[in-house]
């Protein structure tokens, strides 16, 4: 059979040549090449082993069916008319994509999905901003991430990194208050309301999701004129009242930026704050920079006399679900009464000057 071999480095030691037709295994199948995708540097890879066959990504033919998979990087390559492929590996190819596309799916799918989800640990509630959906793997993250999460896409970054540009042509996205009503533009909203308009297996309308954004009225500077999410102040359910400031879990970056903070969570209980923190070894003196500096960031946010207590624990325990609650907002009555107390005369221009 005819082959593609590497026989240094770079493209001009790419040659096609004849080999002999591979042997299936135990398990393998021999695969009819019709198409062979390759990966960024791949042909600087095999350098204890040329000549050697590149490309691991592959679409075509076993008895009849159409196949595509990600071969094992312990062999040569599939860059032939044949190569035998563990069966495990082969699944049927997607029937809306021709030979060349499906591949060139297997290696950019997977490191979006290992991303997000292996590495990323994106958990069940959580948003994610791709601000490189146009790349190789990011147009594969745009698509994976609506799979497992609520809402689905409906929006990205520019290169102005200004907001969050709203899909409106895959989904109709409502901004509006803790009542369900419209929200002006330019205004900050309680929750969104999302109908994608792309599923048709399972469409969503008026799906709820809990972020607090403001659309801004402005266009932006990218040249982009789908509306524009000027910002995303974190989720209705983590915003938490004090002495009548609304005080959004952005507030608590002291926590989640300082390197001996293996891990915390913010207890609202009443007008009081308790701070869990799990620390780093070593981490002497830690309790009490972060609540000096926690104390100063929510008297700079509004908080006239912010009362904080630190526990520090080893440890963090989860719920059955497994997602730890960064932001434990107080929800009954003595919480009610400081929620109540920042819809006051005065508490709006108090959020205002603390927004600058």
């Amino acid at each position: 059979m005819r082959a593609v071999r590497l026989h240094g480095q770079g493209v001009d030691t790419l040659v096609v040549e004849e080999v002999d037709t591979p042997r299936p295994a135990s398990r393998e199948a021999l695969v009819e090449v019709r198409a062979a995708a390759i990966t960024r540097n791949e042909l600087e890879w095999p350098q204890d082993r040329l000549p050697a066959i590149p490309s691991y990504e592959l679409a075509g033919v076993v008895d009849g069916e159409p196949v595509y998979a990600l071969t094992p990087f312990d062999r040569d390559g599939v860059a032939a008319e044949f190569a035998a492929v563990p069966e495990e590996l082969l699944v049927g190819k997607p029937r809306t994509l021709d030979d060349v596309q499906s591949a060139a799916v297997p290696l950019p799918a997977l490191s979006a999905w290992q991303g997000l989800f292996d590495h990323g640990a994106l958990a069940e509630g959580q948003r994610v901003l791709i601000t490189g959906a146009a790349g190789g793997v990011g147009h594969f993250a745009t698509h994976v991430q609506p799979l497992r999460h609520d809402g689905g896409l409906w929006g990205c970054d520019c290169a102005e990194h200004a907001g969050v540009h709203l899909f409106e042509d895959f989904s109709i996205v409502e901004n509006v208050d803790a009542d369900g009503l419209p929200v002006p533009v330019g205004e900050a909203g309680a929750r969104l309301l999302v109908t994608n308009l792309f599923n048709h297996t399972q469409p969503l309308i008026r799906f709820e999701l809990g972020d607090m954004v403001t659309v801004d009225p402005q266009p932006c500077r990218c040249g982009r004129v789908l509306l524009r999410l000027r910002e995303l102040e974190g989720r209705s359910e983590d915003v938490i009242r004090l002495g009548g400031v609304t005080v959004h879990p952005v507030q608590f970056a002291p926590l989640s930026s300082d390197p001996d903070v293996r891990e915390f969570q913010v207890v609202q209980e009443g007008e009081r704050l308790r701070i869990r923190l799990a620390l780093r070894a070593g981490a002497n003196g830690a309790a009490t920079r972060l609540r000096a500096a926690l104390a100063e960031r929510l008297h700079e946010a509004g908080v006239a006399h912010p009362a904080i207590d630190i526990e520090v624990v080893e440890r963090l325990d989860r719920p059955p679900g497994g997602k730890l609650a960064l932001v434990v907002a107080d929800r009954s009555p003595r919480g009610r009464a400081s929620d109540r107390a920042a819809h006051e005369p005065g508490a709006r221009a108090q959020r205002e000057r603390a927004a600058g």
